[in-house]
């Protein structure tokens, strides 16, 4: 008789679940990457999008933590996931382009840069990180011609000043490269008075 009312019990008591939603995954994975959880988030952000293949957010977020842990591959594959939800998504072309920048995919991330630019001309950045990218693969004229354009968007622009200077003085426009150096460095960036005192005498 007590197992048949045990049995009784369940049915009209039937246990509660504590299942969470799609959101709730979403917004504890946020609340681990402010704890510093990465790994933790990581697994809320992959549970949000078991549950829906097409959350966006959940895609760019758990891109953005791969890519600060170093896993620029795992970082391209959700950036491309999070591109084909929404293709105009300026921003994330040029992420996942810093990403394949970091692997040292040249072409592959200028095509990313190229793709921005398209959809969003007027941000300065977006001309930075393909200059950056030019950089590395060799192309000092090329990235010249892309910090300017982000400077002329953006006059105050110390990254692209010190980065452009980089590129002038290994393209042999050194007294250029200094002077653009020193303009970064009046506008703050750490590392300008450095190079002025080793480079530019």
């Amino acid at each position: 008789m007590k197992f048949a009312f045990v049995i009784l019990l369940i049915l009209v008591f039937p246990i509660v679940t504590s299942a969470r939603t799609v959101e709730q995954y979403f917004k504890d994975g946020n609340s681990k990457v402010a704890s510093n959880d990465l790994k933790g988030a990581i697994e809320d952000y992959t549970s949000a999008i078991e549950l829906n293949p097409d959350y966006f957010n959940a895609y760019i977020n758990r891109a953005d933590i791969r890519e600060k842990m170093g896993d620029h591959k795992g970082a391209i594959e959700d950036y491309t996931k999070a591109i084909a939800i929404r293709p105009n998504a300026a921003e994330i072309y040029s992420d996942r382009g810093i990403s394949k920048a970091k692997l040292k995919e040249y072409q592959a991330a200028i095509d990313d840069f190229n793709k921005a630019i398209q959809i969003k001309p007027e941000l300065a950045r977006f001309y930075r990180n393909r200059g950056s990218a030019n950089t590395f693969a060799g192309d000092y004229r090329g990235a010249i011609l892309d910090y300017s354009k982000a400077i002329k968007i953006d006059p105050k622009y110390a990254a692209a000043y010190f980065e452009r200077g980089i590129a002038k003085y290994n393209h042999g426009e050194k007294e250029n490269g200094c002077s653009d150096i020193k303009k970064a460095d009046h506008l703050g960036v750490p590392d300008a008075g450095d190079l002025l005192t080793k480079y530019c005498k």
